[in-house]
């Protein structure tokens, strides 16, 4: 790399945290924090989920369930959850304000709001609840006790909480008066990515991507010493996180803002979001290349089908960098967390407009046979990889080779690509397919003397947004994507894949794959397997591959008929049909056959587990005693069944059941006789 000396440069923008607008009220009304120890915060607002923002922040509490959780201000609670997913027992409160607080993971209700859902729980005979109370069921007051904090749902103890507007939008606690933290630290920066966008640019190690590791002197000054060469139009990535408080986890940052030669070329704050643009997320982010993790490396530009609402920029266009003449550009990244602390990262590049020499080889053509020659050894042959609706190869050479040039056959004719010397032996070039390409075949890779290595065959599908695809794959398997399923330009591979089955399934239909596994649809796309003889159809489902040979449930849909079966993903991955014809199991029971009881309301406790389709909802577990149902409560972490008799049991025999049904209908139940000592009462 050059090193030419940093050129600085002061950043015009000036920051200052500011209480996101409340349509619906003075956003500074005040409102008690619903827990009264110690704030610390494991995840922030905005931090990156899986195809999802985090609407709200994750207050630790000590790694144990059970601390009280208060009203933040006097209302009423407009909705009760309760489920085995996500948010588990929630919580909904509408204040006087116009704010809507969200408490997520709850390990109990307080006892009038506790027994208001209890009773239609049972009226119901089911644990999922969703139920809007009326103003005047369930009012509240400013630091009324309304629940206590749990692990319901899903992750560790803790209590999700969040503040939305009258129009539902999450808004930011962080940036709300009152809030018992000081921090003054600013936020870190961990890595900094230029990435090329143009059609043809390689940086000098023939990847499309560089890494800069900031340094940070002792005044706290962040920079990157290295001027950096770069050769076509190109955006910045950041990787960037905020401990907000001692005890606290890594957040992301309330804004960043990026300038180059001082003027705004991209600019987004985490204040507000919006339920509607959630899915965004997914192109807001970028998976860090090292660790494949969305949570904090952050796009600073906008990326096709990218309306975030969040965005603000002084230069018109989407936040990229491109320029006819040569020169230095001193580029800034701003971090700023809730709190009004920054930090600056500063660095250098240098711009030379690059034309890449596009060598004709029209006429090498596609030989009927291929001769083996000193480019791409078989030993290292030439690979490729996707990115940016492109294709990067890599390609070795021996001998002295000082020129190769690709022919490229797609389903429009030929396309020609000259690669770059990156080294004595090692050869790169970048290919983005036309606008009017839908398939790319296979490349040719073309030496000095038109002796041919061997061909790369590709096998890439060419998607549009706006535009309705249909790929068949072989005679049994078709991959249908609507007009409005893409954000952007996609590449799709579809390739049957060597997979082991699991042991509790079998494989009614060959493993495939979708590649790039990374790819993310903006709505779902719908696969079609055509099995000859379906086995029983309540068995059989997609599946979709995880590490450690774990298989997670899809979905299906079944066409008897036609003998077809359809599921529909969000995203890249191995999937393949399966049968699952394994019950769950049902171990270590607290109560024992014939166990002689001192309480009249026994606390039932079991381990639950299924190791292929899993557990729907609620409605796969029943318990009862004598008949009698009982609301049964499921921890999908822990796979801990557990549930308790509304109902004082006294004397003489008794018969607890325990039937638990997987989502293929696979059954186990489990029975015991007990009886209970005389004077009992509730415990």
């Amino acid at each position: 790399m050059l090193r030419l000396g940093l050129i600085s440069v002061i950043l015009l923008l000036v920051y200052s945290p500011a209480i996101p607008a409340d349509p619906s009220s003075s956003a500074t009304t005040p409102f008690a924090w619903p827990l009264k120890r110690e704030l610390q915060i494991s995840s922030g607002f905005g931090d990156g989920r899986p195809g999802r923002f985090h609407m709200g922040i994750d207050l630790r509490t000590g790694g144990k369930i059970g601390a009280p959780v208060y009203a933040p201000e006097d209302g009423f609670i407009r909705r009760i959850s309760t489920s085995y997913f996500g948010y588990g027992k929630g919580l909904y409160l509408a204040g006087k304000s116009g704010r809507t607080y969200v408490f997520g993971h709850l390990n109990d209700f307080n006892k009038k709001i506790g027994s208001f859902v209890e009773q239609r729980q049972l009226a119901s005979r089911r644990y999922y609840q969703d139920i809007k109370p009326d103003a005047a069921d369930l009012p509240v007051k400013k630091g009324e006790l309304i629940a206590h904090s749990g692990q319901t749902g899903a992750g560790a103890p803790h209590l999700h909480f969040e503040i939305r507007d009258a129009e539902n939008r999450p808004l930011n606690p962080l940036l709300f008066p009152g809030i018992r933290l000081k921090d003054t630290t600013p936020p870190k920066f961990k890595a900094v990515w230029l990435t090329y966008l143009d059609d043809h640019s390689l940086f000098a190690d023939g990847q499309r991507e560089i890494k800069l590791k900031p340094i940070m002197d002792k005044t706290g000054r962040t920079r990157v010493t290295d001027t950096i060469l770069v050769t076509g139009r190109f955006a910045v990535k950041t990787a960037v996180e905020d401990v907000v408080a001692p005890g606290s986890f890594a957040i992301g940052p309330q804004r960043l803002t990026l300038t180059i030669d001082g003027r705004v070329y991209h600019s987004v704050a985490y204040d507000r979001l919006d339920y509607a643009e959630n899915k965004l997320s997914l192109l807001d982010r970028d998976p860090d290349p090292d660790k494949n993790d969305y949570a904090r490396v952050y796009a600073l530009f906008r990326k096709p089908g990218n309306i975030l609402s969040n965005y603000q920029s002084e230069v018109p266009g989407d936040g990229t960098f491109a320029d006819t003449v040569e020169g230095f550009h001193t580029i800034v990244i701003e971090a700023a967390d809730a709190f009004g602390n920054t930090r600056r990262l500063e660095f250098t590049i240098r711009y030379s407009p690059f034309k890449a020499n596009i060598a004709d080889a029209a006429n090498a053509g596609l030989p009927d046979s291929l001769t083996k020659s000193s480019i791409a050894p078989s030993a290292e042959p030439g690979t490729f990889k996707i990115i940016d609706d492109g294709f990067l190869f890599t390609v070795p050479t021996t001998g002295g080779i000082d020129r190769l040039t690709g022919a490229i056959a797609t389903d429009r004719g030929m396309d020609t690509l000259a690669f770059r010397r990156i080294s004595q032996s090692r050869f790169a070039g970048f290919y983005r397919p036309a606008a009017d390409v839908a398939f790319i075949d296979r490349i040719v890779i073309v030496g000095p003397s038109a002796r041919v290595s061997d061909t790369i065959v590709l096998g890439m599908h060419h998607l549009f947004p706006g535009q309705p695809a249909q790929i068949k794959h072989g005679d049994d398997l078709t991959i249908e994507a609507g007009a409005g399923d893409l954000f952007g330009n996609a590449l799709l591979m579809v390739k049957d894949t060597l997979l082991p089955p699991p042991a509790s399934g079998r494989f009614i239909h060959r493993p495939f794959a979708l590649l790039p596994d990374w790819l993310a649809f903006a709505s779902p796309i719908e696969l079609i397997v055509q099995v000859p003889v379906l086995p029983d159809t309540n068995k059989t489902a997609f599946y979709i591959h995880k590490e450690g040979n774990r298989w997670s449930w899809i979905g299906r849909r079944v066409d008897v008929e036609n003998d077809w079966l359809t599921a529909t993903v969000s995203g890249g991955g191995a999937y393949a049909v399966l049968s699952d014809t394994v019950a769950p199991t049902i171990t270590d029971l607290n109560i024992a056959e014939k166990a002689s009881l001192t309480s009249g309301r026994p606390q039932i406790r079991c381990t639950v587990a299924d190791e292929l389709s899993g557990f729907e909802d609620d409605r796969n577990f029943e318990i009862t005693i004598d008949g009698k149902w009982i609301i049964p409560e499921y921890d999908i972490d822990r796979k801990l069944l557990t549930g308790k008799p509304h109902w004082t049991i006294h004397g003489s025999s008794h018969r607890l059941e325990i039937t638990v049904r997987d989502r293929c209908g696979n059954t186990t139940t489990v029975a015991r006789t007990f009886h209970v000592l005389a004077k009992t009462g509730p415990r």
